[in-house]
């Protein structure tokens, strides 16, 4: 009779050799951590590990896996006795004892009631005596078995059925088959349809899923996808990326990846469908000053009367192209072409272009209106207005004509600085640079502002800004309550923490933090302050990181000691993560469910000159988080593990078959294996979200 837990037999049969059965090993785990909601699964692949472990001498890992597979076997829902009596066997051959199993409780039902006294009923004399029943045999395993055996041999299909019921014993399983099948080939009609099911049946029941066969993609033969030599993603957040990365890659092909583009638009997408995305790509192609391509795209999405050309027909985008070129000219970088700033707000034929302008000073924003005689809509000019300052605090408004005198208000009593009609484009760009510089990393979309009741008088000053939190962490002496509360009247407090762009004095630095801590609702982690405060080793940092829930946890206070002998020997602190990050939840799907057991597993990403790698610090874990590490293992990377001085989590560890060290005062054997890293690529950081694309829509 086949093992109740039999996957891959075969393969296991045609694994003569030890490189074979690892990598037959290796896809059991996967697969294990690819099924971890499913228990029936996980107990067959558990049993596979264990096998080829003790195929391949390793005795103690067997056992493990072995008393791995006897637990899951008690846990809902309950193995059947042939699955309990298979895993007691399995433990038992490798000269293991094996423990008492103890079944999770189930839920009482009605079942387990005691049944009722039955009342004797008192004997009438002048009743006749009732005949007696004929005796039933008791209803068990074998009598269900033995009926249903005599209906399958009088050919009473349907009886043999009824008699197994549920069974799920190996005869009463391999018995339905067997019925299922006969009564197929005696049916009249599609038989090959019958017997089919019958075999995807005997399939389930020893664990064979017969795939269907995936059609094979047709090569992509859009202009996108050829020119970048891969099919072109359908969403377009990643096809952006992969356009800028080329763009970036090839920028002398600037011309022929904007008419791909626009080509991959028309064909792809549809002309019925806006494209404010891609204006950024046409524009540094247009800036160029010699686009055939790009023209000739345009030219046919013209033709096709496509709704994403229309953007190109308006003022402000040949505007923005002369701005473009000559800031490229004098070696400004340009980035974050948009149309439009205002969703909802701004009239279809009126849209406000931007683009930003940087140097080694910082970022500012330049905003071009199309020229109009006719006044917004009551309320409109006060939206955009306040919208191009919430973009960017240094900004400069480009809007002629009468029709934009409200818009020219607005944005100037919201801060930016505005010229009511055109000039050539060094006038503009000067203008731009006089103003202050805003840092590129502390740079915070803000919310638009809602539409005010009243315009303000015109002689009536602009309230003052708050300031910022990059200039109070700047001053001295240090004004901690006005941090505290311009960190506090932030709708995302923790996002204060990117203001740093640099080393702090100690005491600024714990200031900051602490402000964050103290303005956010909850407990959740802050790996930024973590970072900072590690990278920072000061004693106040350090007081906030061990009392602050945000920045600390189980084990913080080894992490400490980890980053201040990391830092001795010349290595600094890239970044610091605690759990699965965004990333690598979204690669391994499976970390959605075990992340809330990986908060004890601590990876300090590290950099010395071109040496590069990661520091592991494991400070606990629970059943989750050990299915969840080999998953943040899979990527190879140049790491260095340390684990908490726990016996038990060393003989865990010790399992997953990868070299460990428990962590001590002085951490030699740590620098000694992190010195060891040769030079390679950065590991990927996981946690930061993806950029937006340049070209994103506004």
């Amino acid at each position: 009779m086949e093992h109740p837990f039999e996957m891959w037999s075969d393969r296991i049969a045609a694994a003569q050799s030890d490189d074979a059965r690892r990598s037959l090993l290796g896809e059991a785990m996967s697969f294990r951590a690819r099924h971890l909601g499913d228990v029936a699964s996980m107990r067959r692949a558990t049993f596979v590990v264990s096998r080829l472990q003790q195929l391949l001498g390793e005795h103690d890992r067997a056992v493990h896996e072995a008393r791995q597979l006897l637990s899951l076997c008690q846990t809902t829902p309950v193995a059947s006795g042939e699955e309990l009596d298979a895993a007691r066997r399995h433990l038992s051959g490798l000269g293991e004892s094996v423990p008492r199993i103890v079944s999770p409780p189930r839920e009482r039902s009605w079942k387990d009631r005691p049944p009722r006294e039955r009342r004797e009923r008192p004997e009438r004399p002048d009743r006749p005596a009732r005949p007696a029943k004929p005796a039933v045999a008791e209803p068990g395993r074998g009598s269900g078995l033995q009926a249903a055996r005599d209906a399958a041999s009088a050919g009473r299909w349907n009886d043999a059925l009824r008699h197994l019921g549920k069974g799920a014993g190996p005869m009463a399983q391999l018995l339905r088959t067997w019925v299922q099948l006969s009564r197929a080939l005696e049916d009249e009609g599609d038989v090959r349809d019958r017997v089919g099911k019958v075999r995807d049946e005997l399939g389930r029941v020893v664990g064979v899923s017969r795939q269907a066969a995936v059609p094979e993609r047709p090569a992509a033969t859009d202009p996108l996808s050829v020119l970048l030599g891969a099919p072109a993603p359908e969403k377009r957040a990643p096809r952006l990326r992969m356009v800028d990365a080329w763009a970036e890659a090839h920028p002398e092909r600037i011309d022929e990846l904007a008419a791909a583009v626009l080509r991959h638009h028309l064909q792809v997408v549809g002309a019925r469908i806006p494209a404010p995305w891609l204006v950024g790509t046409v524009a540094r192609a247009m800036a160029t000053g010699a686009a055939p391509l790009t023209e000739a795209a345009l030219g046919e999405l013209r033709a096709a009367d496509a709704v994403a050309a229309q953007a190109y027909d308006e003022w402000p985008f040949d505007r923005v192209v002369r701005l473009v070129g000559r800031a490229l000219q004098r070696g400004l970088h340009v980035s974050g072409i948009r149309r439009g700033v205002a969703a909802g707000s701004e009239p279809d034929d009126r849209k406000v272009w931007t683009l930003r302008l940087r140097d080694d000073a910082g970022e500012r924003l330049v905003a071009v209106a199309p020229h109009a005689a006719d006044p917004y809509a009551d309320g409109k000019a006060e939206d955009i207005g306040a919208r191009v300052c919430a973009l960017c605090t240094s900004a400069l408004l480009l809007a002629s004509g009468s029709g934009n005198d409200a818009l020219r208000a607005a944005a100037e009593a919201a801060g930016a600085s505005v010229m009511d009609r055109d000039a050539d484009d060094d006038r503009i760009l000067d203008a731009t640079l006089a103003l202050p510089p805003v840092a590129v990393a502390s740079r915070v979309k803000a919310e638009p502002a809602p539409p005010a009741a009243t315009p303000a008088p015109a002689a009536e000053a602009a309230p003052p800004r708050p300031p910022r939190v990059s200039d109070l962490l700047s001053a001295d002496p240090l004004d901690v309550d006005a941090l505290r509360e311009a960190v506090s009247s932030s709708k995302r407090p923790e996002r204060a923490l990117r203001a740093v762009r640099g080393p702090l004095p100690d005491e600024h630095l714990a200031a900051l933090l602490g402000a964050v801590a103290a303005a956010c609702v909850d407990d959740r982690a802050i790996p930024e302050g973590t970072t900072l405060a590690l990278r920072s080793g000061g004693a106040a940092s350090r007081s906030i990181l061990l009392s602050a829930p945000q920045y600390g946890g189980p084990g913080v206070a080894e992490v400490a000691a980890i980053a201040d002998a990391l830092r001795g020997a010349g290595w600094d602190l890239h970044r610091v993560l605690r759990g699965p990050t965004h990333r690598e939840r979204t690669q391994h799907p499976a970390l959605d469910t075990l992340g809330e057991g990986l908060a004890g597993v601590w990876r300090l990403l590290v950099r010395r000159g071109d040496q590069r790698g990661e520091v592991w610090y494991v400070h606990e874990l629970s059943p989750e988080g050990r299915a969840g590490v080999p998953l943040l293992l899979l990527e190879d990377w140049q790491r260095a593990i340390v684990l908490r001085d726990d016996a038990d989590l060393r003989s865990w560890w010790d399992t997953l078959g990868r070299e460990a060290l428990t962590w001590n005062a002085d951490g030699e054997p740590l620098l000694a294996v992190v010195d060891a890293f040769t030079v390679s690529t950065a590991p990927s950081d996981g946690g930061s979200s993806d950029a937006e694309g340049a070209d994103a829509a506004p």
